[in-house]
């Protein structure tokens, strides 16, 4: 931290830096409200996945990541090639039993499993 005292320059970019990164994560989880999950009854619908059809889901489970912060994950386990799409729902504006209620109700007539919920504990 001592040479950033000597030089306002670097001083400069560490702030600018930091004021970046707070904006983006602000943005990001909390400004951001573009689609991230649909649920429907032919399957699910992300932005990063596109369609993924009930058929192709092998299982899904939840994970919770606790530490200084508490981060709730949605894993998706596809049959294809030992695939999973991996969502975070920490920020979203459903609860965890709400999301896992609807994918149960849409996924009710096709064989896809429902694993218990993962508490993972980080120090």
């Amino acid at each position: 931290m001592a040479e950033f005292n000597k030089s306002p320059i670097g001083l400069s970019i560490l702030i600018s830096f930091l004021l970046f990164s707070f904006g983006f994560f602000f943005y990001k989880y909390f400004l951001y409200k573009k689609t991230k999950l649909v649920i429907y009854k032919e399957g699910i619908w992300t932005p990063k996945f596109g369609q993924v059809k009930w058929q192709s889901v092998w299982y899904i489970y939840q994970k919770e990541i606790r530490g200084k912060f508490t981060e709730q994950k949605l894993i998706i386990k596809l049959n294809d090639n030992d695939k999973e799409i991996k969502l975070d729902t920490t920020y979203f504006n459903k609860t965890e039993d709400e999301i896992i209620a609807a994918l149960k109700e849409n996924a009710l007539q096709f064989n896809v499993q429902f694993l218990d919920k993962e508490i993972q504990k980080v120090y």
